[in-house]
């Protein structure tokens, strides 16, 4: 899903800035 693959997108980067 779209979904999915916009989470693996993202989550690694908003922890990346953190």
């Amino acid at each position: 899903m779209l979904v999915i693959a916009l989470l693996g997108f993202l989550v690694p980067i908003l922890q990346g800035k953190s």
